[in-house]
């Protein structure tokens, strides 16, 4: 999506507890069902305690009983303890402290202008007995794409995207980032385009590294999506409204009989196609390139619109299929990245979802070794990690998780 940090990236490792459509919708009381972002659906006890539903030896407790507590804490077997005391209306709760069983802690403290919350400072060191000294924190500038973002099934608009990212101790500057971006031509959509890191002194810095895009097309029918049809008539024929790229926005499908073959052609909800990431070069003369695919064009790897229309049974998007990277001193490596049997949960609105595919292979293109990843496609765990394989070139297996 495009988020705080533009189109495809995130800033990580902040989890949040949040209410969700699953199970019998959102009413704003203590019969919602609550996530928590890092071990998922949480599952309410006698005591008024949750637990999470795929068993992660973590309990969560919120404030009162009310189900608009004003804060939730989470305590694991290991003796850690996680609080959640920034409330977003009274559908989101965001990280604000972390502190294991030795009594170390960081807390994290937010912004919130027009009602969006963004992380301003992360305070770490810190203990009973002595005062935090060292921060990370992070200022915004203003974006007029205002991209809308539902994370925790919360929908808020974003005006601000972040721009620099300062590391100090005791006061003292340790190193600082600064992100740029672009807007889109077709799209207008933010896109980072390079990260500079700045030394001590706030003045030296390191070649940047910088991330170049695909420019989309306008807002017009993409390219043919191809599939046969029994039904024979001539002319292009409206195909229907659906989801097609699983971005949660409607699309339109139109499909055409020549009477020598039959064709499909997607236009987006966006209007014009995706914002894809193709090159990255780390500043110092290694250069790493992407390349992709609709999926389908990938073999096994039919992924379901999220639409009733019955003849739009595959999405039109975009797969990682090689990943190149030339060292710059006459090297090159490669992966190559496959995928299998994509799935979509149908449903009703809102419960449709993307279940993504039942596994995925990356391999090593240099010298044959591959890993095969499985994941669950069962809600809501849909997208977790089942196992992985990994094998050597001769097809031996090597390790298995």
């Amino acid at each position: 999506g495009n988020g705080m940090v533009g189109m495809g990236w995130q800033l990580s490792g902040l989890s949040y507890i949040a209410r969700t459509q699953y199970g019998n919708g959102i009413h704003l009381n203590a019969n919602d069902t609550f996530v928590q972002s890092d071990i998922g659906i949480l599952v309410k006890q006698s005591d008024g305690s949750y637990h999470s539903k795929d068993e992660s030896f973590s309990k969560c407790y919120p404030s009162d009983t009310s189900g608009n507590p004003a804060s939730w804490t989470c305590k694991s077997r290991n003796g850690g303890r996680t609080v959640y005391g920034q409330r977003v209306g009274s559908r989101k709760w965001l990280l604000t402290q972390v502190s294991n069983s030795h009594g170390l802690s960081y807390t994290v403290s937010y912004t919130c202008p027009g009602g969006t919350c963004y992380p301003s400072v992360i305070t770490y060191t810190k203990n009973a007995g002595a005062a935090s000294y060292r921060t990370v924190s992070f200022s915004y500038e203003g974006r007029t794409d205002n991209a809308m973002d539902t994370d925790g099934g919360l929908s808020v608009r974003l005006t601000q995207r972040l721009k620099w990212i300062s590391v100090r101790s005791a006061g003292a500057l340790v190193r600082k980032y600064r992100l740029d971006y672009q807007y889109g031509s077709a799209t207008g959509r933010s896109r980072l385009i390079a990260v500079q890191e700045y030394g001590s002194n706030g003045t030296s810095t390191l070649p940047a590294q910088t991330f170049a895009w695909q420019e989309g097309g306008s807002g017009r029918f993409g390219n043919a999506i191809g599939w046969s049809d029994a039904r024979n008539f001539n002319g292009w024929k409206f195909g229907g409204i659906g989801d097609f790229n699983g971005d949660g926005k409607s699309d339109m499908m139109l499909y055409y009989n020549d009477a020598s073959s039959w064709r499909a052609n997607v236009a987006l909800g966006d209007g014009p196609s995706p914002d894809l990431m193709t090159t990255v070069r780390n500043g110092l003369g290694s250069t790493t390139t992407v390349t992709y695919k609709p999926a389908t064009q990938v073999a096994n790897a039919i992924l379901p619109a999220r639409t009733v229309c019955s003849n739009a049974n595959a999405s039109p998007r975009q797969l990682v299929t090689k990943v190149t990277t030339t060292d710059g001193r006459g090297k090159t490596y490669s992966a190559s990245f496959s995928y299998y049997n994509g799935r979509t949960y149908p449903g009703k609105i809102p419960d449709q979802a993307n279940l993504g595919f039942e596994w995925t292979k990356q391999k090593d293109d240099n010298s044959g070794a591959y890993t095969l990843t499985h994941y669950r496609q069962d809600k809501p765990f849909e997208g977790r990690e089942a196992r992985s394989l990994s094998y050597a070139g001769s097809g031996a297996l090597m390790s298995q998780t």
